[in-house]
Parts: structure tokens; sequence; C-alpha cells
């Protein structure tokens, strides 16, 4: 009897059944449409602003035209105009190349601290199993710097110290602030 690897062809199979999965739920294709949709847009408005700017041109979205000031939304102009004459949808087509930017450039600082996070984590664990606890209460719950001072004859007790504290609230505020 001749016995087959059971581990030939396991991705495939995981992959087709996940994509069955995915495909029966018309939400997640629907949402997938529209994320890939937004995202083609932002890099063909990239790719028309390079191209704009190879050639030493103005890009359409910055051509003001004094005379269409403030008009409201037509079918030349679907979103209307600004102050200027400028379309509205057509800079809102290209501020999505900022918002894509952003969105890549967050997705790919956050696996990266995430990975170093985990190492460092998986790190401390192996030198020593409750440096890591330790480390994770003090980071995340904050650190107690208390010295209690007590008179065992008449029980009084005297309590100094500080608490240090960062929450993950208070890392994302700086985080935001630096960007």
């Amino acid at each position: 009897m001749i016995m087959r690897d059971q581990t030939a062809g396991t991705i495939p199979g995981l992959l087709r059944g996940t994509f069955r999965r995915f495909a029966a739920q018309r939400f997640a294709i629907t949402s997938l449409t529209v994320c890939l949709l937004f995202f083609f847009t932002a890099v063909g408005a990239e790719c028309y602003s390079i191209y704009c700017s190879a050639n030493k041109t103005d890009p359409v979205y910055r051509i003001p035209h004094v005379e269409l000031r403030n008009q409201p939304p037509s079918l030349q102009h679907p979103l209307g105009t600004d102050y200027l004459g400028r379309d509205v949808l057509l800079r809102a087509i290209f501020a999505s190349r900022t918002a894509v930017k952003v969105g890549i450039f967050a997705s790919l600082l956050s696996a990266f601290l995430g990975v170093i996070l985990g190492i460092c984590a998986g790190y401390t664990y192996m030198l020593n199993s409750h440096l890591n606890i330790e480390f994770g209460v003090g980071l995340w719950t904050g650190l107690d710097i208390y010295r209690h001072y007590s008179c065992p004859s008449c029980g009084m007790t005297v309590s100094t110290g500080k608490k240090i504290f960062v929450a993950p609230d208070d890392i994302m505020i700086s985080i935001a602030y630096v960007f």
C-alpha cells in the first residue's frame, strides 16, 4: 500500500476553502470591491500626477476656472466647484492619494512595531518567564514606587511615593502628535 503525503496540497486546499467562504459573503465582496476601487483610483491619480510633473504641466484639479466659482452639482461637475472654480470631485479623487499613502504607512509601521515588540517579549520570556509578565504589567498598568513606614508599637503608617503610568491611549496620542 502506497502512503500519500498528506501535507502536499493543503495550502491550495486551504486557500480554496478560504476563498469559498469569503465569496459566500456578499458584504465582504462589496467591501473588497469598494476598497480596490478606492486603491486603484488613488494609484491612477498618482500616475497622472507623476505624468504631469514629468511633462511640467499643471494637473487638471489645480487649474482654476474663475467663471465657474461656487457652482452647484451638475452633470459636468458632480460635486460642484469650489471658490476658485475647481472641480470638487477631482480634488477628492486626488486627495485619496494621501489617504492611501498614510494608510499603507500606518499599517506597515504597526506591523513592524508589533514584530519588534513580539520579538522582545519572546526574548524576555526566554531569559526569565517572570520578566515578561513584569515588563507587560509595568508598561500597561503602571509602576508603583512607594515607601511604607510603619511603627509597630503605635500602629502609625506613613506612605510616600509616586505612580508611573503609561496608558495605551497616551502612546497613541503621542504617535498621532508626531505624525
